[in-house]
């Protein structure tokens, strides 16, 4: 639901930048998350491929579109500059 992805995200953001996530931010970052999951319902192939790389195996019973579509969006939050760049 749309309520739960705002929760899960700001879930991320206080874990990854200690604090709340700002409204704007929210937006953007769900707007994200929403096209990451079309992108990946139009083409699973590449939600499985995504989620193939490196050397960490992900739980398969876990749905492929909507793992793909988070970690698209953690990865994204990963690198903001903020989250780079502790000041």
């Amino acid at each position: 639901s749309c309520a739960n992805d705002l929760k899960r995200i700001d879930f991320v953001i206080q874990r990854v930048l200690s604090r709340n996530v700002a409204d704007a931010e929210l937006q953007i970052l769900n707007q994200g998350l929403q096209r990451a999951r079309g992108q990946f319902k139009a083409d699973p192939t590449s939600a499985a491929k995504l989620l193939h790389v490196g050397e960490s195996h992900y739980d398969e019973s876990f749905d492929t579109v909507e793992t793909a579509s988070w970690t698209s969006l953690c990865l994204a939050i990963l690198n903001l500059d903020e989250t780079l760049t502790r000041e």
